[in-house]
């Protein structure tokens, strides 16, 4: 009993944290957007998944730094695919999935 009152008090806790306004997610969506079409353009460049990655995450912006720890899940989901799946994505697709997901 003590424990599951635990938990309920640390998630109602946290329940402010997962709230995300429509202008935090559309900045996040924009972000993570953004990475996926550089994976993308370095998937069609022919440079391996770890160049990849090591270009992607060369970039010290704050924007960067605060998605690093995605971008491995990001470049990995693109280089994942075959190239010829890669060459027929819409990156602007990305976005859009990603700012109509519900949690």
């Amino acid at each position: 009993m003590l424990r599951t009152l635990v938990v309920v008090s640390l998630l109602v806790g946290a329940l402010p944290v997962w709230a995300e306004t429509p202008e935090a997610r559309a900045e996040r969506c924009a972000a993570q957007n953004a990475i996926v079409v550089q994976a993308i353009d370095l998937r069609l460049k022919r440079k391996s998944e770890a160049k990849a990655l090591e270009i992607i995450q060369s970039d010290e912006s704050e924007t960067a730094q605060k998605y690093a720890s995605s971008m491995p899940g990001m470049v990995g989901l693109i280089y994942g695919m075959k190239r010829k799946q890669v060459k027929e994505l819409d990156a602007s697709s990305f976005e859009a999935a990603c700012l109509a997901y519900e949690q």
